[in-house]
Parts: C-alpha cells; structure tokens; sequence
C-alpha cells in the first residue's frame, strides 16, 4: 500500500470520527424526576442523571454485579448534589451527553460541571467550576430507600422477583436494610450486605444441590456500596458532605465495591484501599486517559446512517378538521379550542407566544399549500383515556397528510406521512393544555 492510499485512510478515519459529535444528545431544560435521565457509564457502574427544576443534580447509581439476598439486581443508591450559587435552569441551561469524551456537561452562564464513570477505574466522579470567578459551594448527599428489613411476600404460582429466594414454598422472600458507615474526616459512605441467600434452595429445586460442594455462594455475604469523598469536602453528617470553605472548582469521588467478603469491616478495608490506591494517580492524568479509552473506542469503526435532511410535506387536498377524522371516527373526548395552522416552524419561543396565558377561542387553520413548513397547535381539555384527533388533514387510515392527535391515550402523537412520532403519557385529563407539532421542510426535523 503506498503513502498517497495510507494518508487517505487516515483522513477518511478522522473525518468519519468527526461526524460523531452530531450525535451528541442535548437538552436545553431540567426533568422533572428519573424519568426524565440520561444514562452514562463504564459497562459496570452506571449512573441516571438529571438536574431537577430546583437545581439539583441527582444521579442513581447501579453496578452489574450487585445482586441482593433475593438476586435482584439493586441500584445501590441516589446522590444528591446542591450548588450555591444554585445551579438556575432558566438562564442558559444546557446539558449534553458528549459521547466522543464518555462524560455529561452540564452548564448555565454560572457554572459547568462535568459527570462521569471513569472507563478504567470503578469511581464516579462529579467535576463543578465556577464560569464567572464566583466560589461555588456544594452539598452532597446519598439517599438509600432500604432502610428496614421488610417481606416481600409469597409469590405466586409463575414466579416473579421472589422466585429464585422461595423455590415456590411458602416461605416468604425478605428484603434487608443498608447499613451507613460513621463519617469519618475523609468519608462518608454506606453498604448492603446479603446475610441470607436463596442459592442452596435454588439448586435444591433443580436438583443441583451437589455443585454447593465444590462452588462458593455467589448471593451470601455480597456485599456492595459506596463512599463520597473529595478535597475541601467534609462531613456534615453521615449521609451528607459539604466543601469546607467556597472554591471556583470542587471535585466529588464516588468509589464504588461490590464484594465478598467474611465480614463488612473487610470490605469497608477493601474499599477504603481500592479508593486510595487510584487517588495516588492524578485526577488529570486519570482524566486524560479516560477521554483516551473512549476516543479509541470510538475509533474502532463506525456506521453511520444518515438520511435526507429535507422532509417533503405530503399533499391532501382535503380539508383540515378538528377534533375528528376523515371518516367521522376518532372523535376527540374533550374540548378543542383555538385550534391554529400556520405554514411555517415556530421555534418554542413563538409557540409560547403563541399558546398566551390562557385559552385561545380565535380558530385559524388556513389552506395555503406547506412547502417551507407547518405549526399545528391548539388549546385542548382531554377526559380520561383520550384518543381521538385534534387537527386533521389526512385520508382516514392512508399516509398521505398530517394527524395531530391524542394516541395512544393520553399520549400525543404526530404523523407526517409515513413518519410518526409519539410523546408518551404527557396529557392529564380534565386540565387546558396548550399543545402544538411542528415539521420542517428544510432540516427534516419534527417536534411535539
């Protein structure tokens, strides 16, 4: 292979690598709870994370071997992290899975704070740095929900979580509490120790009972969990930690174990070594490899599948109609008011405008033809289990105009032609709603 043919492989590889960043995912607004999460992680640990209305970052921690005394898999717990000045999701709120880098960044015009696994060590890192000279300050907190032992109860005849703990006896599975390790200068931290196992009753239900004498109990005494620690972070209590004094940066390390061990103190040891053992590299260097693994991962190979960036609006000469569908089906439940077309995409912006703080009762639906785009918006009061249209111009089961409707119940869906999207679940019955789709011709893109 000569030099020219050589040269020209790499600058395919670095020019099809460099289509990655387009894939990023980005949200300019908070979530409402874990429903509303996105997922980062090393392929052990991973993490759910979103910033709350009120600033918060929260995160769900889970590991792939965390198995309880009922062999479900745990997540082990949720952090809690509180900036000062708050982390404001009004002005400028950004938050980006930056999938070239393995890391979340989330900003406003304050602060940036970058979350993520890192790809060779077992620890969570959460990095915030002030992006106006101001000191942050920051409280972290874990949150665990296991807090007593508690039945489970029998299950019944088909199996469920509880069948590997019962093997269909009369035995009812059991759920035990974490346990919250005292704070000390340098840690706060927390575990769930397995002291049952439902492996022997397992292996007895499948007539394996032999291999119990050769093999070790994967369940019993599992232990797993977590500490927070971090320069300039002290403890407030044993379950929270805050910076000792305010600083333009603060780092939290969350070291995660999952092990078995004879006793807990062993683990806590273990645990305690594991962390000290990769803080004695550089959170930098420990950084700066971390972006290594995960641009040579990406480098590996690539497919990307990209299609037209234009949408051709299909054409129906039919009229619009609102709250019904061609064939007189589909009737909406509720009450439609102020139902608008306009032949073009509003930004969120103009749509907000749009919607005005109450109810509109002006109707505007138009017939001009959709080239560059279209807005369909409306006021709507949905009754419960609502599936019927809101605006319609299309043939009744044919792909060849647009719906905008309430599908699959309390859902609402958009159909563009042959492409339908769907948000789930966002309606709630008996409240006015303002809700609008839009598609342009342009870039293809569609929203609800």
């Amino acid at each position: 292979m000569n030099r020219l043919v050589i040269l020209s492989l790499l600058l395919t590889r670095v020019a099809l690598a460099g289509n990655l960043d387009q894939y990023n995912v980005v949200w300019d607004a908070p979530s409402a709870d874990a429903r509303g999460s996105m997922p980062i992680g090393n392929g052990d640990i991973g993490l759910n994370v979103w910033v709350e209305p009120s600033g918060d970052l929260v995160f769900f921690i889970g590991k792939t071997d965390a198995w309880d005394e009922n062999m479900r898999l745990l997540k082990l717990g949720r952090i809690r992290v509180k900036f000062t000045p708050v982390l404001t999701v009004t002005n400028g709120f950004r938050q980006e899975l930056k999938l070239r880098d393995g890391v979340i960044e989330i900003q406003n015009q304050q602060a940036s704070i970058s979350v993520w696994v890192d790809a060779n060590h077992p620890v969570v890192h959460v990095d915030a740095k002030s992006l106006t000279g101001q000191p942050l300050e920051a409280h972290a907190a874990f949150e665990v929900w296991r807090k007593q032992k508690r039945s489970l109860g029998v299950p019944a005849s088909g199996g469920g979580g509880e069948y590997f703990a019962t093997g269909y006896t009369s035995v009812p599975a059991v759920s035990y509490p974490d346990t919250v390790l005292p704070a000390t200068a340098q840690r706060i931290g927390w575990y769930h120790r397995n002291v049952d196992s439902p492996w022997l009753t397992s292996l007895k239900l499948q007539r394996n009972e032999a291999i119990a004498q050769t093999e070790q109990d994967p369940i019993l005494h599992r232990t797993m969990g977590a500490i927070l620690r971090g320069e300039n972070l002290v403890p407030v209590s044993d379950t929270e930690l805050k910076t000792a004094k305010p600083a333009r940066e603060v780092s939290l390390s969350i070291h995660v174990l999952t092990q078995i061990t004879d006793t807990p103190e062993q683990w806590r040891a273990a645990l305690d070594n594991q962390a000290a053992a990769i803080e004695k590299t550089l959170s930098a260097q420990r950084r700066r490899e971390h972006s290594q693994w995960w641009n040579e991962f990406w480098n590996r190979s690539w497919i990307f599948v990209d299609g037209s960036r234009s949408l051709a609006l299909p054409v129906n000469a039919g009229p619009w109609r609102v709250g019904v569908a061609s064939d007189g089906g589909s009737r909406f439940g509720g009450t439609i008011t102020g139902p608008r077309v306009i032949e073009r995409a509003l930004s969120a912006a103009e749509i907000a405008q749009l919607a005005g703080p109450q109810p509109s009762t002006e109707t505007k639906l138009g017939e001009e033809p959709l080239t560059t785009g279209c807005t369909v918006a409306a006021w709507i009061k949905p009754v419960a289990g609502e599936a019927g249209r809101i605006l319609d111009k299309c043939t009744a089961g044919k792909p060849d105009g647009l719906t905008f409707d309430a599908y699959p119940g309390l859902s609402l869906r958009w159909i563009v032609g042959n492409d339908t999207m769907i948000h789930p679940n966002c309606l709630k019955p008996g409240e006015w709603q303002h809700v609008a789709a839009t598609a342009d011709a342009g870039t293809g893109v569609r929203r609800i």
